[in-house]
């Protein structure tokens, strides 16, 4: 009886041993891709994808190449990553004051403020995703068609918002497409054109000062 428990209880230690390494496994992996796929849009957006290679972004990453590719397999999938991650960033963004606006009438308008500088404010903590899109919007083709194709999931979050901004009396000069281009180019473009911005306000647009500054001229420019 007391050899059976022994036995016992070793197989459920072991039990839990696997699964506690199953766990770490998992959470490494995870780990190892977001650092892919940040390293990869870093490389993408400086380089554009055709100058960039497996190997820049696998050192950058601190792994190896064989590793990238068992994760991505090719260049093609880990840019395709990367539009992932940049979509899932905007949802996060966007989704609380989405919900909000549909729960909460009062304050509809400040709400639909807060959606737009929240979008915003996505490109200015990760500029490089304007660098990658002014990367894809200057040649077209495949990834530029696909970039879009996702990214119009973007403009269907944001819809019921531009809607109701337009019930209310807002944003009439536009259609939700024409919309959504006016944000990434007027909005979002300057973040990725740091040197740019830089040279014409003498400041640093990504210093959360002139940020905050830039979308608040933005809406103003909308809302006025």
């Amino acid at each position: 009886m007391e050899t059976s428990h022994i036995q016992n209880r070793e197989h459920e230690t072991g039990h839990t041993r696997r699964r506690s390494m199953g766990r770490q496994s998992a959470e490494v992996s995870q780990q190892t891709k977001e650092a892919i796929i940040l390293a990869a849009l870093h490389i993408f957006a400086e380089q554009g994808f055709e100058a960039a290679s497996l190997r820049d972004i696998a050192e950058k990453a601190h792994i190896t190449h064989g590793t990238l590719r068992h994760y991505f397999g090719s260049k093609a999938g880990v840019w395709q990553a990367v539009v992932e991650f940049v979509l899932q960033r905007f949802a996060g963004a966007l989704q609380p004051h989405i919900q909000q606006a549909t729960q909460r009438q009062e304050d509809l308008l400040e709400t639909i403020k807060r959606s737009i500088r929240s979008f915003l404010l996505v490109f200015a903590h990760h500029p490089e995703m304007a660098q990658l899109m002014l990367h894809e919007g200057m040649q077209g083709g495949a990834r530029f068609d696909y970039f879009i194709d996702r990214f119009e999931q973007i403009d269907n979050t944001m819809l019921p918002l531009f809607m109701q901004a337009q019930q209310l009396g807002y944003l009439r000069q536009f259609d939700s497409q024409t919309f959504l281009l006016y944000l990434l180019t007027t909005g979002a473009a300057p973040f990725g054109l740091r040197a740019l911005s830089l040279r014409f306000i003498g400041k640093d647009i990504l210093a959360d000062e002139q940020t905050q500054q830039h979308i608040d001229r933005v809406l103003a420019t909308l809302f006025c």
